[in-house]
């Protein structure tokens, strides 16, 4: 949550560079495999794991996969995690 918190160009999340999807698959490539596989399903506990978990599946496989149908791979599993905010 530190690098989303952090970024104050929100034009970065609409129009990114190789360079920060490479930062994102440095960083974050792990949670998103963890967060696929259920590995981080007892976040959906609080408020703040579960948009964790949707930040995860949601926004980083467009920077990770970008330009491949695995971008959106995991978005069913985002929405439910949505819903449970909802």
């Amino acid at each position: 949550m530190d690098l989303i918190t952090e970024i104050d160009k929100k034009d970065i999340w609409f129009h990114s560079t190789p360079e920060f999807d490479a930062a994102i698959e440095k960083n974050f490539l792990t949670t998103y495999e963890k967060a696929a596989t259920g590995e981080l399903d007892d976040l959906q506990e609080t408020a703040a794991g579960c948009l964790a978990i949707i930040i995860a599946l949601d926004q980083f496989p467009r920077n990770l996969f970008r330009g491949t149908t695995r971008s959106f791979a995991a978005a069913p599993k985002a929405r439910g995690c949505a819903a449970i905010l909802w």
